[in-house]
């Protein structure tokens, strides 16, 4: 029995490793690497001439490959050759452990980021690093380069331990409405955001999932506002649909046409955010709640307290209640998924 309506479901799932899940590697990109101690922006850029940069291997802590006792910036770069036909369903660039902070360029675009560089250092030494990606960030059939800027405050530094490459996520869940992609998008926070007649042409396009910090708003801590329009078939608009709005970092509130849907967390709790970014979250629409025919909304209000923020991973889109609930009963014999009996 359907016991929760309005309000948001949620359930904690904890990610770990690329072992904890499903995944079949697309390409590898262990081994060696261009590097460069120091630190230049324009180190990013695909053009860049790396003819005076070193080699070093990856993973491999930089200690033991000739920069003993280094702490500081480096930058490290791979050229890589992406087939034509690879599909980008459920794509992500694993990374392993970076120590201690670091960003991912995929051809000059920001695609990545964990800790905080200095001055407002912040290690992220035992994250272990997955980034979504779109396919408006690679060339198939050509050569692409990823570009990786690694700041180590002590100890060791670098890409430390595990799997490097593009991994498909094999099980994850297919919605019926995809609406990853581009969302309209902007910071601060205003009642009439939620609201249909809104004009947000002049707001500026993200990528969902995606962080924020990869797309222009570096260090920014606050409330942000995500919009997305969508269609319904008439069939759509009479069973009840589940809204999957993946990861975020770190509590949201959700509006549809503008009426409260659901939140996940609590906004400007006193003391420190704990756990709720690691949440995927599943909001219930009633039947008869969208309109067939005419452009809906989804508004998605955000609030981050610190670091990374944003709707940055996991699936995005709408699925029915019946195809979730079959998608359930397939994952069974795989165990506990992490959409497991939210609605039953």
């Amino acid at each position: 029995m359907l016991k929760v309506l309005a309000a948001g479901l949620c359930l904690m799932f904890l990610d770990g490793d690329a072992g904890s899940e499903d995944w079949k590697l697309i390409l590898d990109l262990k081994g060696t690497w261009k590097f460069q101690i120091g630190d230049d922006p324009s180190w990013k850029d695909p053009r860049l001439n790396e003819s005076g940069w070193k080699t070093i291997s990856v993973p491999g802590e930089w200690e033991d490959q000739g920069y003993p006792g280094y702490d500081g910036y480096a930058w490290y770069r791979k050229t890589f050759f992406l087939p034509s036909g690879i599909s980008s369903r459920h794509l992500y660039l694993h990374m392993g452990i970076i120590d201690d902070v670091s960003e991912v360029f995929i051809n000059g675009i920001q695609v990545g980021a964990e800790g905080a560089f200095p001055p407002e250092f912040s290690t992220a030494f035992a994250t272990y690093q997955k980034i979504v990606i779109h396919p408006e960030y690679l060339k198939p059939g050509a050569e692409n380069v990823i570009a990786v800027r690694v700041y180590d405050d002590k100890l060791s530094g670098g890409f430390v331990q595990g799997k490097i490459g593009f991994y498909q996520l094999t099980r994850e869940i297919d919605p019926d409405i995809d609406l990853k992609g581009k969302w309209k998008f902007k910071t601060g926070d205003s009642s009439v955001w939620k609201d249909t007649a809104l004009d947000d042409r002049d707001w500026k396009d993200v990528f969902v999932p995606a962080l924020w910090e990869t797309q222009g708003f570096t260090n920014y801590n606050g409330l942000a506002w995500y919009r997305k329009t969508f269609r319904v078939t008439e069939k759509q608009s009479k069973e009840p649909l589940v809204f999957l709005c993946g990861q975020v970092d770190d509590v949201d509130e959700v509006y549809l046409n503008g009426c409260f849907l659901g939140r996940t967390g609590k906004f400007f709790k006193e003391t420190q955010y704990e756990g709720e970014y690691q949440v995927y979250r599943a909001y219930l629409i009633p039947p008869g709640t969208l309109e067939p025919g005419r452009e809906n909304l989804l508004a998605v209000r955000v609030y981050d307290n610190f670091l990374n923020g944003g709707i940055y991973s996991g699936t995005v889109g709408l699925i029915s209640l019946e195809n979730l609930r079959k998608w359930e009963k397939k994952e069974k014999p795989h165990g506990q998924s992490k959409w497991d009996l939210l609605f039953n």
